[in-house]
């Protein structure tokens, strides 16, 4: 089951249209104080940039707030996707383990099989030589 990150993903969205809002804001602001070119100019800038800057200001603040809401809500459900992850992979390579044992186990057993079935002929070959020899003296 995987965690709903429609609200994480809209909450980066409006981050991030709130981000290219205030950077518009930080060069309206620099525009202003670059075309400050007679002093009574430069004050009607000064004035034209505290009504700016205030707004940008909260912008900017209500931006991070954002941001970190939207970081509160993506890092768990990110940690728990990796955990989940983790998880099916610790199953997985379980279940790969059990399957290698079983193989092990069966080679072994049929390892020990043919084993004591080679004794039993290499018996039944000694008995018949010496038979054969018995009957040869």
């Amino acid at each position: 089951m995987q965690p709903d990150m429609s609200p994480a993903s809209s909450g980066l969205e409006e981050y991030r249209d709130r981000r290219v809002g205030a950077d518009r804001v930080v060069r309206l602001l620099l525009e202003t104080f670059r075309s400050g070119d007679n002093p009574h100019r430069e004050q009607a800038n000064y004035k034209n940039a505290e009504l700016v800057y205030t707004p940008a200001a909260a912008a900017i603040r209500e931006v991070n707030v954002n941001f970190e809401e939207a970081t509160a809500i993506v890092q768990p459900a990110g940690q728990q996707l990796i955990a989940d992850r983790a998880d099916a992979v610790n199953q997985s390579l379980r279940a790969e383990i059990r399957r290698l044992v079983i193989q092990l186990v069966t080679a072994h057993s049929l390892g020990q099989r043919v084993l004591a079935m080679s004794r039993v002929k290499l018996n039944h070959t000694e008995d018949i030589e010496a038979r054969l020899q018995t009957r040869q003296h």
